[in-house]
């Protein structure tokens, strides 16, 4: 059976703080917004994207504010490529969140 979604707890990222918004991702075939997708920098892990839910209220925080993920997950994916007729693969994570709070303000 294949692994679905991997909860995390809501500290591994240590500090985050809000870099900006994305863009937004629509549903396959519609013009209906899916997912909102924030580009966040983590102490731990530099970088990172945030998929959250758009039916969540929409927050845009100010530049480097602290923000905290709630009930943040992973989501894995395979990537299979092929060079000089070897494949290779990898397994990529894609982190999703239910929201995130904003704190001190916003």
């Amino acid at each position: 059976m294949p692994i679905k979604k991997i909860m995390l707890e809501d500290k591994i990222f240590g500090n985050i703080k809000f870099l900006q918004h994305v863009r937004t991702l629509n549903k396959r075939g519609t013009q209906e917004a899916e997912y909102e997708i924030y580009e966040m920098a983590s102490s731990v892990y530099g970088s990172i994207q945030v998929y959250i839910s758009s039916k969540v209220t929409k927050v845009k925080p100010k530049y480097l504010r602290q923000v905290e993920l709630i009930k943040p997950y992973v989501i894995p994916r395979s990537n299979v490529m092929t060079i000089d007729n070897k494949k290779r693969a990898n397994v990529e994570y894609t982190l999703y969140a239910a929201e995130f709070l904003v704190i001190g303000g916003n």
